[in-house]
């Protein structure tokens, strides 16, 4: 028990880290100040989590209960910033950072809903909202499509789902400890594999004005 309750700490700091990259490096393509940059790290790395944790009625949000994650979330902001201002990250580096706070997002919140003894279904779905939710709110925050609904973004929210699905499949044949390494593990994988070979779900396809015709 011990062990996974040290797992599951790593896995919140761990996350809410690579997740408050991805905001600073998305704060740093706008040019924003060290205030915005905080404040996007910190809507990026826990907005997920509180909408998760407000819809499941489970009292106070984490990170109000367990005040060590609003720190690391700063202290990484902080970090980042200095750095990254003297830095020039690769594309690939947000990308990679947006896909790790993902998969362990979806399978943390997933792995919350089966502990407060939801259905599966909905453990999933919370899951798929622990992981792109601030994501979400950090592209409304910059103005912009958020990154999940984007096609070119590659089974975004797919991934999600299916780190959840596989935790939820695992968790009772393998324990939890396996079963959570096995399914982020398995997110990863085919987050970047759908990245590296550019897989995505079926979008519309608007005609063109030149394609129309009045008769």
């Amino acid at each position: 028990m011990l062990e996974v309750a040290m797992l599951s700490t790593f896995l919140d700091h761990f996350g809410v880290s690579v997740s408050a990259l991805s905001g600073v490096l998305a704060a740093r393509e706008k040019g924003l100040d060290l205030f915005g940059v905080l404040v996007l790290a910190v809507v990026t790395a826990l907005g997920g989590g509180s909408v998760r944790d407000m819809l499941a009625g489970d009292g106070a949000v984490a990170w109000l209960l367990a005040p060590g994650i609003f720190y690391t979330v700063c202290t990484v902001a902080l970090v980042a910033f200095f750095i990254c201002r003297w830095w020039e990250p690769p594309q690939t580096l947000f990308q990679v950072a947006d896909a790790l706070a993902l998969c362990f997002f979806a399978v943390a919140g997933t792995r919350k809903g089966m502990g407060l003894g939801f259905a599966p279904p909905v453990c999933i779905a919370l899951g798929v909202i622990t992981g792109v939710a601030g994501g979400i709110l950090r592209d409304t925050l910059l103005g912009r499509v958020p990154l999940v609904f984007q096609k070119h973004t590659y089974f975004y929210a797919t991934a999600a789902f299916f780190g959840g699905l596989i935790y939820t499949l695992l968790r009772g044949p393998l324990g939890d400890h396996l079963a959570i390494w096995i399914s982020i593990s398995s997110a990863i994988l085919l987050r970047l594999g759908a990245i590296r070979y550019r897989i995505s779900l079926p979008s519309f396809t608007l005609k063109s004005n030149n394609d129309e015709s009045l008769g």
